[in-house]
């Protein structure tokens, strides 16, 4: 089983897991609170909203990971992992209101310090996001989340501070349990001061926990996924050193072909059928050979040799080296395709490549060269 098709089990259970807790504690709460006109139950609070949504945005994910391990699709949507990005962030905002506000409240009121994780907030308040989140940002990195989208994590809290603020003000829905239209007690005296300050903060907080969010799904998700996975494509170019002349698969262009001698004249010193002289240059090859025909005359031929850059060419039962970028040491090294890494590391990726050529030349193999765009 190749890593790819493993991070797409691991997907497609963490999900399905994700969204039977968090669909079943929501209506669980919604049943046992009611829709009830002194307060509207289930649907007046941040955390039920939340892992409300998460539930079948999961579901989503699930159904969409199933028919990608069935080759009926090949990735998940940009605007669904986008959705889910804003609603992770939700997530996060209740997982720690939950810890850091709600929890030290119940504790200073003589309550227990599990007393906001009985019953169904358990799964609410700490099993669903523990799950969801760190699944989200290591394993569920395709397609990449552009940096103009984590604008879009202030999104949850300014909504609901439209709502909040607005039941407020108008004395809309009041919580029966502490009998307050302000059940979280934000907003204090009521006055504009106050509310800006808590939309402002609130807002503040949505967006640094998603560039927090949106820097981890682009970094760490490489320590689980091992350095097959890249940021941007996936193969940045292939070498055959062996494949130059019989392969069909690369594109050739005669620069030169030049007569610069003939067998036999006493005045020539070219060495007949020389070996290639490979040159890489900006993304092709040009290859530089001496040889003869059948007349005698020796010619001297310069081709340049376009590199391959897609992965379905490559042959799979190639030996393969792979340069890539290590994630920790920032350091460009080559890992051989049945023995693992080969050192010392290399300070650019230039000099990887030249060692990997020179390494290739001993056997039938080819060099795939990785990219990590940071």
């Amino acid at each position: 089983m190749t890593k790819q098709k493993l991070i797409n089990y691991i997907c497609l259970g963490g999900n399905a897991v994700v969204a039977i807790m968090a669909i079943v504690s929501s209506f669980f709460k919604i049943f046992s609170t009611g829709l009830s006109a002194s307060g509207f139950g289930f649907f007046k609070f941040f955390t039920n909203w939340s892992n409300f949504l998460i539930g079948f945005v999961a579901l989503a994910f699930a159904v969409y990971y199933g028919l990608i391990i069935a080759k009926k699709v090949k990735e998940i949507p940009l605007w669904l992992i986008i959705l889910k990005y804003v609603v992770i962030i939700a997530l996060t905002i209740t997982f720690l209101v939950t810890l850091c506000y709600l929890t030290p409240v119940e504790v200073k009121q003589g309550n227990s310090i599990l007393e906001m994780y009985k019953g169904a907030n358990a799964f609410m308040h700490f099993f669903v996001p523990v799950i969801a989140i760190p699944l989200f940002i290591i394993c569920e990195y395709k397609p990449t989340i552009k940096f103009d989208f984590t604008f879009l994590s202030m999104a949850p809290v300014l909504l609901y501070c439209i709502f909040y603020i607005t039941n407020v003000k108008c004395e809309l829905v009041i919580d029966s349990a502490s009998g307050k239209y302000d059940w979280y007690s934000l907003l204090g005296d009521g006055s504009f001061l106050m509310i800006l300050i808590v939309i402002l903060a609130f807002s503040f907080i949505a967006y640094v926990l998603g560039f927090i969010i949106w820097f981890s799904n682009r970094k760490f998700r490489h320590l689980f996924s091992g350095f097959e996975i890249y940021e941007g494509k996936e193969l940045v170019e292939n070498y055959h050193p062996k494949d130059v002349k019989n392969t069909n698969s690369l594109s050739e262009e005669i620069l030169e072909d030049v007569i610069v001698g003939k067998v036999g004249d006493e005045n020539n010193s070219l060495p007949v059928n020389t070996n290639e002289e490979v040159t890489s240059f900006e993304g092709f090859d040009v290859v530089k050979k001496t040889y003869t025909t059948n007349t005698g005359t020796i010619h001297t031929i310069t081709k340049k040799v376009k590199v391959i850059n897609e992965v379905n060419k490559t042959d799979e039962n190639k030996l393969v080296y792979h340069v890539y970028k290590h994630f920790f040491r920032h350091k460009w090294q080559i890992k051989r395709s049945d023995k693992g890494d080969i050192q010392p590391l290399f300070n650019d990726r230039d000099s990887a490549i030249v060692k990997a050529k020179e390494l290739v030349l001993q056997e039938d193999g080819m060099i795939r060269v990785h990219s990590i765009v940071s």
